[in-house]
């Protein structure tokens, strides 16, 4: 294979391949966030913020179906993120 025909097939293949490794590193990268839609509302709720939030509290789940064994998860009520949020009338 001539020089410049592996200096062509090189930039090609950098061209492909760096763009496709920047976006994942990218996307790894990035802290999760939940994102919740109501009423043609969307809000977006990063997963540090909602856990350093005072109102978080600790649910513990014995024998959870998912996992067979008791589990525990740190939750924020719903009405507490999304303060403006119609509640359901109760029946």
């Amino acid at each position: 294979m001539s020089t410049s025909r592996r200096a062509k097939r090189l930039l090609w293949v950098s061209i492909i391949v760096l763009p496709v490794l920047l976006l994942v590193s990218q996307s790894a990268s990035v802290d999760p966030v939940l994102e919740v839609a109501i009423g043609g509302e969307t809000r977006h709720f990063a997963r540090d913020a909602l856990l350093a939030r005072p109102d978080v509290a600790s649910v513990e789940i014995s024998d959870d179906v998912a996992y067979g064994k008791t589990m525990r998860f740190r939750a924020v009520p719903l009405p507490h993120c999304w303060p403006d949020l119609a509640h359901p009338p109760r029946s």
